[in-house]
């Protein structure tokens, strides 16, 4: 991800773990389509909690014209540990 890349986490607010960082925005995937805008012109790297709803996300994101998007291997709980124990 670039450095002005974008983390998307599409879980709901309520789940664990809590991220916090810079260039991280939480959008569920249900409302995805709500904040766009966010998006636009931006690399977009999309986590959820197994990998089944950031892929729903990502067709979504492509549907809606979001070029660079891509899904993240990494699962939230990988995602929170990378930020914790920063970039190598």
């Amino acid at each position: 991800l670039a450095p002005s890349g974008l983390l998307l986490d599409v879980r709901s607010p309520e789940e664990e773990p809590h991220i916090v960082a810079e260039n991280y925005l939480q959008i569920p995937v249900d409302q995805l389509t709500k904040h766009l805008s966010l998006l636009k012109d931006r690399e977009v790297g999309v986590f959820c909690q197994t990998g089944k709803r950031s892929i729903a996300a990502l067709k979504i994101l492509k549907e809606k014209g979001i070029e660079q998007a891509f899904c993240l291997i990494e699962q939230a709980e990988e995602v929170k540990n990378y930020i914790e124990n920063g970039k190598k």
